[in-house]
């Protein structure tokens, strides 16, 4: 029996995880100025000056809720049981990093793979995805209703 119970198959689902994950906090790339022209905009927050943060985003922050550096999905504008990806709310607790998508790499290693792999931005749009319908709750996002 194997030492780290991680499948080849694990492994290589969690690193199309993760690269869905980097891929989702890229934009396109722009004209590579900075925060300011990565996000679309400034890093201003609809909340109370307590709340302002350097917030810069990849995807338009304008329909959500901001509070610091999480984007919270008005409740308004959901309709049915699928949340649409441009929707969908940001949870960080840093601001999200901005990266050169020509120069970018992800490296993945560690004790349970059996080799390191760095893969480019393009390598990584390049390998296959998987729409899967999931539920989540989560404290993040609609904090209001968790206060009451």
């Amino acid at each position: 029996m194997s030492e780290h119970p991680l499948s080849r198959r694990d492994a290589l689902a969690a690193m199309a995880a993760g690269a869905g994950v980097v891929l989702s906090g890229c934009g396109p790339s722009g004209d590579g100025g900075g925060a300011e022209g990565a996000a679309g905009g400034g890093g201003a927050t609809a909340g109370g000056a307590g709340d302002a943060a350097p917030a810069a985003w990849v995807k338009d922050a304008s329909p959500f809720v901001q509070h610091g550096t999480n984007l919270e999905t008005r409740l308004a504008d959901l309709d049915g049981l699928l949340t649409p990806n441009d929707l969908f709310f940001v949870r960080n607790h840093a601001p999200t990093p901005m990266i050169d998508p020509a120069s970018y790499r992800l490296a993945v290693g560690g004790p349970g793979a059996e080799r390191q792999v760095e893969l480019s931005l393009d390598e990584l749009r390049a390998l296959p995805s998987h729409t899967l319908i999931s539920y989540i709750e989560c404290a993040g996002n609609w904090r209001g209703f968790f206060q009451r």
